[in-house]
């Protein structure tokens, strides 16, 4: 099944994972949007059912053999919409993108649910 949904009606991306998709690394990545009827209802529908935790995230940190020598790192981001966007930080320190990375992992643990 196919399906478009325009920007604007577009008000979150939840990531979510059962203690089975846990244990085996994956997730399910959910678009919730405003009702395509014009009221307030929020629809929710499972863009992947079943994503490794890694391209959920999208989040990548790489050195090369230069960066490694000097201490740097690159980090990218993936955000998976259409098109696909890559955002890099070059030649940040590796203390710095181990510490983004972490935050970045752990961040769902700062997210309130109501």
């Amino acid at each position: 099944m196919r399906f478009s949904i325009r920007k604007e009606k577009v008000q979150a991306v939840e990531i979510t994972q059962s203690i089975i998709k846990r244990v085996l690394g994956l997730a399910e990545v959910k678009l919730i949007s405003a009702g395509s009827t014009g009221d307030e209802e929020l629809e929710t529908n499972t863009l992947y059912p079943f994503l490794s935790i890694e391209r959920a995230y999208g989040i990548e940190v790489k050195r090369s053999k230069l960066q490694k020598f000097f201490g740097l790192a690159t980090i990218e981001t993936i955000n998976r919409s259409k098109p696909v966007h890559h955002t890099k930080l070059q030649d940040v320190s590796v203390e710095y993108a181990d510490e983004f990375y972490t935050w970045y992992m752990d961040r769902t643990k700062n997210i309130q649910f109501e």
